[in-house]
Protein backbone atom coordinates (compact mmCIF):
# COMPACT_ATOMS: atom_id res chain seq x y z
CA UNK A 1 0.00 0.00 0.00
CA UNK A 2 1.28 3.49 -1.16
CA UNK A 3 0.24 6.28 1.73
CA UNK A 4 0.69 9.75 0.66
CA UNK A 5 2.80 12.13 3.25
CA UNK A 6 -1.08 14.20 3.84
CA UNK A 7 -2.39 10.64 3.85
CA UNK A 8 0.08 9.66 6.30
CA UNK A 9 -0.10 12.76 8.48
CA UNK A 10 -4.07 12.00 8.27
CA UNK A 11 -3.48 8.80 9.46
CA UNK A 12 -1.48 9.64 11.89
CA UNK A 13 -3.77 12.53 13.96
CA UNK A 14 -6.48 9.99 13.68
CA UNK A 15 -4.55 7.52 15.89
CA UNK A 16 -3.82 9.87 17.93
CA UNK A 17 -7.11 10.92 18.78
CA UNK A 18 -7.97 7.55 18.97
CA UNK A 19 -5.14 7.00 21.46
CA UNK A 20 -6.93 9.81 23.53
CA UNK A 21 -10.25 8.17 23.28
CA UNK A 22 -9.46 4.88 24.14
CA UNK A 23 -6.95 4.37 27.15
CA UNK A 24 -7.09 1.13 26.99
CA UNK A 25 -5.56 0.86 23.59
CA UNK A 26 -3.76 3.52 23.31
CA UNK A 27 -0.22 1.66 23.40
CA UNK A 28 -1.59 -0.18 19.89
CA UNK A 29 -2.83 3.24 18.87
CA UNK A 30 0.64 4.69 19.79
CA UNK A 31 2.27 2.12 17.66
CA UNK A 32 0.15 3.25 14.56
CA UNK A 33 0.93 6.75 14.61
CA UNK A 34 4.73 5.65 14.44
CA UNK A 35 4.47 3.35 11.66
CA UNK A 36 2.75 5.95 10.24
CA UNK A 37 5.64 8.87 11.49
CA UNK A 38 8.30 6.64 10.37
CA UNK A 39 7.10 6.14 6.81
CA UNK A 40 7.79 2.13 7.26
CA UNK A 41 6.14 0.70 4.59
CA UNK A 42 6.17 -2.40 5.28
CA UNK A 43 3.84 -2.32 7.87
CA UNK A 44 1.18 -0.35 6.50
CA UNK A 45 -1.07 -3.38 5.52
CA UNK A 46 -0.65 -4.20 9.48
CA UNK A 47 -2.34 -0.76 10.28
CA UNK A 48 -5.75 -1.91 8.48
CA UNK A 49 -5.53 -5.40 9.89
CA UNK A 50 -9.45 -6.05 11.13
CA UNK A 51 -10.88 -3.84 8.31
CA UNK A 52 -11.76 -6.90 5.44
CA UNK A 53 -14.77 -6.34 3.54
CA UNK A 54 -16.88 -9.29 3.66
CA UNK A 55 -17.98 -10.39 0.28
CA UNK A 56 -21.99 -9.87 -0.74
CA UNK A 57 -21.87 -13.73 -1.33
CA UNK A 58 -20.45 -14.48 2.23
CA UNK A 59 -23.60 -11.96 3.68
CA UNK A 60 -26.25 -14.49 1.96
CA UNK A 61 -24.75 -17.72 2.73
CA UNK A 62 -24.60 -16.23 6.58
CA UNK A 63 -28.06 -15.29 6.29
CA UNK A 64 -29.32 -18.80 4.54
CA UNK A 65 -27.52 -20.53 7.50
CA UNK A 66 -29.32 -18.14 10.03
CA UNK A 67 -32.57 -18.90 8.87
CA UNK A 68 -32.48 -22.37 8.01
CA UNK A 69 -31.28 -22.83 11.92
CA UNK A 70 -34.50 -20.50 12.61
CA UNK A 71 -36.17 -22.94 10.80
CA UNK A 72 -34.80 -25.88 12.74
CA UNK A 73 -35.86 -24.23 15.82
CA UNK A 74 -38.99 -23.52 14.98
CA UNK A 75 -39.77 -27.12 14.28
CA UNK A 76 -38.15 -28.02 17.43
CA UNK A 77 -40.78 -25.61 19.38
CA UNK A 78 -43.32 -27.13 17.16
CA UNK A 79 -42.36 -31.06 17.39
CA UNK A 80 -41.31 -31.01 21.66
CA UNK A 81 -42.77 -34.45 21.91
CA UNK A 82 -40.75 -35.84 18.50
CA UNK A 83 -38.01 -37.72 17.98
CA UNK A 84 -35.65 -35.25 16.61
CA UNK A 85 -31.52 -34.78 16.93
CA UNK A 86 -31.78 -31.46 18.94
CA UNK A 87 -27.48 -31.05 19.35
CA UNK A 88 -26.82 -30.63 15.36
CA UNK A 89 -30.33 -28.36 14.72
CA UNK A 90 -28.72 -25.94 17.12
CA UNK A 91 -26.40 -22.97 15.74
CA UNK A 92 -22.79 -23.48 16.81
CA UNK A 93 -20.85 -20.20 15.41
CA UNK A 94 -18.20 -20.34 12.96
CA UNK A 95 -14.51 -21.11 13.56
CA UNK A 96 -12.82 -17.87 14.15
CA UNK A 97 -9.33 -19.08 13.02
CA UNK A 98 -11.20 -20.15 9.30
CA UNK A 99 -13.96 -18.92 9.01
CA UNK A 100 -13.43 -15.36 10.08
CA UNK A 101 -15.53 -13.21 7.69
CA UNK A 102 -18.43 -15.60 8.29
CA UNK A 103 -17.82 -15.27 12.14
CA UNK A 104 -17.61 -11.51 11.84
CA UNK A 105 -20.88 -11.34 9.88
CA UNK A 106 -22.75 -13.68 12.03
CA UNK A 107 -21.93 -11.34 14.72
CA UNK A 108 -22.48 -8.26 13.44
CA UNK A 109 -26.38 -9.64 12.88
CA UNK A 110 -26.69 -11.24 15.99
CA UNK A 111 -24.97 -9.17 18.89
CA UNK A 112 -25.09 -5.98 17.30
CA UNK A 113 -28.35 -6.10 15.28
CA UNK A 114 -30.25 -8.53 17.25
CA UNK A 115 -31.14 -10.47 14.87
CA UNK A 116 -31.62 -14.16 14.65
CA UNK A 117 -31.96 -14.09 18.78
CA UNK A 118 -32.60 -18.05 18.62
CA UNK A 119 -28.75 -18.06 17.39
CA UNK A 120 -27.70 -15.89 20.22
CA UNK A 121 -24.58 -17.68 22.18
CA UNK A 122 -22.58 -16.76 24.83
CA UNK A 123 -19.44 -17.05 21.94
CA UNK A 124 -19.92 -17.09 18.33
CA UNK A 125 -16.60 -18.81 18.03
CA UNK A 126 -17.31 -22.56 17.44
CA UNK A 127 -13.42 -23.16 17.95
CA UNK A 128 -13.53 -25.85 15.32
CA UNK A 129 -14.30 -25.72 10.94
CA UNK A 130 -18.32 -26.03 10.72
CA UNK A 131 -18.95 -24.32 7.50
CA UNK A 132 -18.67 -27.98 5.22
CA UNK A 133 -21.16 -29.00 7.70
CA UNK A 134 -23.26 -25.90 7.40
CA UNK A 135 -23.70 -26.02 3.65
CA UNK A 136 -24.50 -29.46 3.70
CA UNK A 137 -27.33 -29.26 5.90
CA UNK A 138 -27.87 -26.14 3.92
CA UNK A 139 -28.10 -28.06 0.51
CA UNK A 140 -31.05 -30.71 2.40
CA UNK A 141 -32.84 -27.27 3.65
CA UNK A 142 -32.98 -25.48 0.32
CA UNK A 143 -33.92 -29.32 -1.31
CA UNK A 144 -37.00 -28.94 1.46
CA UNK A 145 -40.43 -27.95 -0.69
CA UNK A 146 -41.70 -25.76 3.05
CA UNK A 147 -38.64 -25.25 4.07
CA UNK A 148 -39.89 -22.81 6.82
CA UNK A 149 -42.62 -25.57 7.92
CA UNK A 150 -40.34 -28.37 8.85
CA UNK A 151 -41.65 -31.91 9.83
CA UNK A 152 -39.41 -33.96 12.03
CA UNK A 153 -38.53 -36.09 9.41
CA UNK A 154 -37.06 -33.07 7.69
CA UNK A 155 -34.74 -31.97 10.75
CA UNK A 156 -33.73 -35.51 11.16
CA UNK A 157 -32.61 -35.89 7.24
CA UNK A 158 -30.98 -32.26 7.41
CA UNK A 159 -29.01 -32.57 10.47
CA UNK A 160 -28.03 -35.92 9.67
CA UNK A 161 -24.60 -34.56 7.64
CA UNK A 162 -23.18 -34.12 11.28
CA UNK A 163 -22.69 -38.08 11.46
CA UNK A 164 -20.66 -38.49 8.60
CA UNK A 165 -17.17 -38.60 8.68
CA UNK A 166 -15.80 -34.57 7.74
CA UNK A 167 -13.59 -35.63 5.32
CA UNK A 168 -16.75 -36.63 3.18
CA UNK A 169 -17.90 -33.01 3.89
CA UNK A 170 -16.55 -30.24 2.00
CA UNK A 171 -14.44 -28.15 4.11
CA UNK A 172 -12.72 -25.12 3.63
CA UNK A 173 -9.37 -24.59 4.06
CA UNK A 174 -7.67 -21.52 4.25
CA UNK A 175 -5.59 -20.00 1.77
CA UNK A 176 -2.91 -18.13 1.19
CA UNK A 177 -5.08 -14.72 0.09
CA UNK A 178 -7.34 -15.25 2.76
CA UNK A 179 -10.28 -14.72 0.23
CA UNK A 180 -13.38 -16.95 1.20
CA UNK A 181 -13.88 -20.29 -0.95
CA UNK A 182 -17.25 -20.61 -2.08
CA UNK A 183 -19.07 -23.14 -3.55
Amino acid sequence: MLLTKVERLILANQFRILELLDPENAEGYSIKQKILHEGFMLEYDNLLLGYDEVPEEVCREVTDILDMFRALFCAIKLHPKAAINKKHAKFQGFDGNNEELHLAYARFLIEDLNHWEESKLPDLNSHRQVLGRYRAMLRHWMETPERFELTPEDVNRITAVWSKPAANLSRPRRNPANKPRLM
